[in-house]
């Protein structure tokens, strides 16, 4: 995670928080140090978010960041209880 975070500045990472108020919510990262695909980590929204589209809005902000250096491939890693999460990714224009 610290080696992460000293290239996150680079083209191709990104950090996208999200607040409602002051709270943090959620938020999703973008690791592109590897040039052959986009890994893209989600932390599990908060309660708060249900119903706000927040997970999509974060969604959209990742995807437009990894088509932008035209990442051939990016994934989501996820957990099984998150199946909204995969079917985002799943969806029609995802990438």
């Amino acid at each position: 995670m610290a080696a992460f975070l000293e290239t996150l500045e680079a083209p191709g990472n990104g950090w996208w928080p999200a607040e409602l108020g002051c709270d943090y919510v959620s938020g999703i990262v973008i690791n592109g140090n590897n040039a052959n695909a986009a890994l893209m980590c989600w932390s599990i929204p908060s309660d708060k978010t249900r119903g706000r589209e927040i997970g999509r809005q974060l969604l959209d902000t990742a995807m437009d960041q990894c088509r932008t250096p035209g990442f051939p491939l990016a994934f989501l890693t996820t957990f099984r209880s998150l199946d909204k999460a995969s079917a985002f990714t799943s969806s029609p224009g995802s990438i």
